[in-house]
Formats: structure tokens, C-alpha cells, sequence
């Protein structure tokens, strides 16, 4: 979807993927427990901390630099998602406050811009900043991926059975009606999806890539 220099792509992940954050590091034990749990590791340009993907809708989304700031672009991202879940019968919110946490995992961390159910986190997001363009990349849990340690934690999100395409159909709809009028889908050209492969076989597949922290 594009409109007006803003591209927005929705994607799962098969087979399941452990996204390391740009600036993280990840030791050799955290890495050897996401394999033999069944994820494929690689490094992503946005910051944070590491994302298991399995049951989750996750989002990518470049934008210039909005007016108020990269914060802005959070907020944006939020309401869109928000809205789109209660759309789908979710009342979720913001936790706001000035929260964090250090845990290796994205979703054991607290941020005030992270979208909660309940006080579950089910949302979260993390930037990449290069001159005026900012990429964002989110994640959005509707069943809870395998655990690399501990029992699994149902998202609050599964009772109600939401899947991949209505979440994506309404969070189109939702950014189309509050934020981004005119947002047009359409496929990646095969130059895209050329370069795509490029760089999935030269960079995000490679040890190198992935431990570089």
C-alpha cells in the first residue's frame, strides 16, 4: 500500500522468525534456544528488543519524518492499530506512563507506546531514522508464539479468533480513513522482490548479520 511517500507492507512469518534488534546484542545461548525452539534468527534494522514471530500480523512502514517528530509516528501507528482491533471486537489502548525493561524479548519490555488488552501488551513498535525517511516496523500478537523458556502466555487477543486478513483489512481502513487518505495496494515489482532476495541470501540470512553485535 502507498500513498504520498508513504509505503505500508503487512507480512507474517513462515517459516517462524526471532527478530533481533538493530542495536541488540544476542549471545550465543539466546540464538542456540531460538533454533532449537523452532525460529529462525536474523537482524532487523529497526531498534528494540527481539520479536518471536509466529502468531503475530507484523507491519513495516516507511513515512518522511512527520511534522511533530518520529514520536508522532508512533502515536499515528497506534491509533490506526486501535481502532482496526476494536473494529474486530478488542478494546485496546496505549499503556502510557513511563515504563521499560531490559528483557531480551520486545514483549517482556514496557514502553508508554505500546498497545495494550487488558494490560497485556499486544502491540509493539520500533524506528529506524536515515535523513528524512523513517522506517517503523510493528508487531501485532494474535496467538502467542512459542515460548523459548517457561509456559506459553495466551494472548488476550485470542478468544476472539482474529486472523491475518480482516486485521490487515482493517488496519488498512483505518489508516485510509484517519491518517493516510488514498493508500493504494498493490504487488511488489520484481525488481522489489529481486532485491529482496539479494538481500535476504547476502545479508539477513548471514552469521555475520545476525551476530554482529
Amino acid at each position: 500500500l502507498a500513498s504520498g511517500g508513504v509505503t505500508l507492507r503487512f507480512y507474517a512469518w513462515n517459516p517462524p522468525g526471532l527478530s533481533i534488534g538493530y542495536f541488540q546484542h544476542a549471545s550465543k545461548e539466546e540464538l542456540d534456544s531460538a533454533v532449537a525452539a523452532g525460529y529462525v534468527p536474523t537482524r532487523r534494522l529497526t531498534g528494540g528488543g527481539a520479536i518471536l514471530h509466529s502468531g503475530d500480523l507484523t507491519y513495516s512502514l516507511v513515512s518522511p519524518k512527520p511534522a511533530g517528530g518520529n514520536r508522532e509516528l508512533y502515536s499515528l501507528a497506534n491509533r490506526a492499530i486501535i481502532s482496526a482491533l476494536a473494529a474486530l471486537g478488542a478494546h485496546a489502548s496505549e499503556r502510557g506512563g513511563r515504563l521499560s525493561g531490559l528483557g531480551f524479548l520486545c514483549f517482556d519490555r514496557l514502553a508508554d507506546f505500546d498497545v495494550v488488552v487488558g494490560g497485556s501488551k499486544v502491540a509493539g513498535s520500533a524506528q529506524r531514522r536515515k535523513g528524512r525517511m523513517v522506517l517503523q516496523h510493528g508487531s501485532i500478537v494474535l496467538a502467542a508464539p512459542r515460548p523459548l523458556a517457561g509456559p506459553r502466555s495466551p494472548s488476550p487477543l485470542e478468544p476472539l479468533g482474529i486472523s491475518y486478513g480482516p486485521l490487515a483489512q482493517a488496519l488498512r481502513a483505518s489508516l485510509d480513513r484517519e491518517i493516510w487518505a488514498g493508500l493504494d495496494a498493490s504487488d511488489l515489482t520484481e525488481a522489489e522482490k529481486d532485491r529482496a532476495e539479494e538481500l535476504e541470501s547476502g545479508r539477513y540470512s548471514s552469521p555475520g548479520w545476525i551476530c554482529m553485535r
